[in-house]
Parts: C-alpha cells; sequence; structure tokens
C-alpha cells in the first residue's frame, strides 16, 4: 500500500499525539497518584524517552509531611475576696486629733470564671470571661473627731491647726506641712491673746486673725504661722489686728486664741511666720 505524503504527516501527529499524552499521564500519576491510561501503543524509542522523564520528576520532587496541633478549652471557676476599702468620716462628737473605728471591715467574696486554652494537652494562657459578686465587701467606717477643744494641748504633735480659717485650695503644703510658695520666712516671737470683741480693721476676731505691726507686716496680708519646734501649727492667718504688744522688743506678732488658759499655756513662743505670695 502506497502512502501519500499527507497521510504520512498525519501518522507522524498522531504518534506524537499519543506520546504527549503518555508523557502527560505518567506525570499525574507519579505526582497525584491518580492512575490514568495512555491512548494507544507508543514505540521502544518513545517509551524510553518518558521513562527516563518520569524517573526525573520522581526524583525532583521532595516528600511533605503534615502535622497538626491539638487544641482545646476548659472552663473554670475560682473564689477569690474582694477587698474592703477604708473610709474616713469627720464627726463632732469627738475631739480633734482623735479617731474612733465605727466599722469593722469585712472582704467579700466573688466568682471568678476562666477559660483555659490547651495545646496538645499543654495550658497555653488563660483569660477571665465572666466575675460575679458572691459577697459585697463591708467598707472599714473610721471616725475623725472635728470638735475642738479649749485646751491648747489638744493641737500638740497633731499637725492639726488652731487657726479656724479656711485655708484657700491655691495653698499647698510639702509633706512637713510648711507652704510651697511663700514670699519670705520670719522667724520670730509670738504671744497670744482672747477676750476681744473687735479687730482693728473692723472684724470678730476669730482664732486665725492675728495682731500685727502694719509697718512690718500690712493689714490683709496672708499668712502661715507654726512653732519653730514643730509642737503647734497655728496655720492659715490674716493679719486684721494690731496691739500694745507692737511696743515690746521681743514680740513680732500677736495670735487670737479662744480662752486665757490657751493663751497663758502658750506663753511667749519661738515661731516661723511664711509670708505667702
Amino acid at each position: 500500500m502506497t502512502l501519500t505524503k499527507k497521510s504520512v504527516k498525519i501518522k507522524k501527529r498522531s504518534r506524537l499525539f499519543r506520546f504527549l499524552c503518555y508523557v502527560f499521564a505518567l506525570v499525574l500519576l507519579a505526582s497525584a497518584s491518580v492512575t490514568i491510561f495512555a491512548i494507544g501503543p507508543l514505540s521502544e524509542n518513545e517509551k524510553a524517552k518518558t521513562d527516563s522523564l518520569i524517573l526525573s520528576s520522581v526524583k525532583s520532587k521532595s516528600p511533605v509531611s503534615k502535622s497538626y496541633d491539638t487544641v482545646w478549652y476548659k472552663y473554670r471557676n475560682k473564689k477569690l475576696p474582694v477587698k474592703f476599702k477604708t473610709v474616713y468620716e469627720e464627726t463632732d462628737e469627738l475631739e480633734i486629733g482623735k479617731k474612733e473605728i465605727d466599722i469593722q471591715g469585712k472582704n467579700g467574696t466573688k466568682l471568678v470564671v476562666y477559660k483555659d486554652k490547651y495545646i496538645n494537652g499543654e495550658l497555653s494562657g488563660s483569660k477571665i470571661v465572666k466575675e460575679i459578686i458572691i459577697a459585697k465587701p463591708v467598707n472599714k467606717v473610721i471616725k475623725v473627731g472635728t470638735k475642738r477643744v479649749d485646751s491648747l494641748s489638744s493641737y500638740e504633735n497633731t499637725n492639726v491647726a488652731i487657726s479656724e480659717l479656711d485655708m484657700p485650695k491655691s495653698i499647698k503644703l510639702d509633706k512637713n506641712g510648711i507652704p510651697l510658695n511663700y514670699d519670705r520666712c520670719i522667724k520670730g516671737k509670738a504671744t497670744a491673746y482672747t477676750g476681744d470683741t473687735i479687730t482693728s480693721t473692723g472684724k470678730t476676731p476669730i482664732p486665725g486673725y492675728i495682731a500685727v505691726d502694719p509697718k512690718e507686716i500690712p493689714y490683709g496680708s496672708e499668712l502661715y504661722v507654726v512653732s519653730s519646734d514643730g509642737k503647734y501649727v497655728y496655720g492659715y492667718s490674716i493679719a486684721e489686728d494690731t496691739g500694745g504688744f507692737v511696743q515690746m522688743q521681743n514680740t513680732d506678732i500677736d495670735l487670737f486664741m479662744n480662752n486665757d488658759e490657751m493663751c497663758e499655756e502658750w506663753g511667749n513662743r519661738s515661731v516661723n511666720i511664711y509670708v505667702l505670695s
């Protein structure tokens, strides 16, 4: 049988197509473990080329191993204390400087729910998901005395001011009870007086309004007075009065007190007079 050139070309293309299909099928078989059948027979030369190609492909492909973590969660409950707070309340039933426990504090209880995360059986983390108050805490209440007493000794070493004037919030004290800002400090002497009904500037005398020499300390000056030994704090004061003590050489200011006993107990005491800014 005589083959034309056209039929020879078709036959060669058919063999080439079968060869490519066979190679493609074997590559898929090696990489994906899928069974695929080639179409038509191949010559020995084509098979050799195909086997060489497949062997090269299999050798270059490295094995892939996969591992998985086991993750699980566990909820647990734990009771914890809720600490009480300490609250201070002023009372005029106690003298200044005295304190008294009115209510003893008691801790409360809360139930805390935790969510624990485990990876491959090992605890890797925990977080709080809920808190429930089982019993509320009872705050500790301490009463602080505000009742003034007519005795100078009741103010000794208490850091409580004898002055009854309200100190402006703008005036700040350091940890030692000394004003942070002042123009100057006069180290001098102070006596005490009582009984007057009106000051030189027309004010009703109360502890905190003090007598000065207006030539040295002008009326209206704001002062802060403490004893030099630190035992007494006369406190925030305003220069509103003057008197005969100005003629005395050993006195710089005269402090108003509530009674004669306090004045006698005070005597003539060394003081630090802070002239405020």
